[in-house]
């Protein structure tokens, strides 16, 4: 397996990861990670898991953004020329 600008392949095959396949994944990520610690939390702990889904309203929105807003940040500081290609 390697990874070369952007393109990743895996045996035989090539997959073209771009920001938004990666954002995609992401969430899906976080989305299973919350509902294992809602079920956990139900059932180990007796606390309330719709706790875990509230606060994903806010959490992974503004970790979205704020992520966003950090790669873009560091790009205009450090002099790249990454936003104007």
């Amino acid at each position: 397996m390697s990874i070369n600008d952007g393109s990743c392949k895996f045996f035989f095959q090539t997959f073209y990861l771009d920001f938004h396949t990666s954002l995609v994944w992401r969430v899906g990520d976080v989305w299973c990670g919350a509902g294992h610690g809602s079920r956990k939390g139900n059932s180990r702990r007796r606390e309330n898991g719709e706790t875990i889904w509230d606060a994903m309203i806010w959490v992974l929105p503004l970790g979205i953004i704020g992520a966003r807003l950090w790669y873009v940040l560091n790009d205009i500081i450090g002099g790249g020329d990454q936003l104007y290609k």
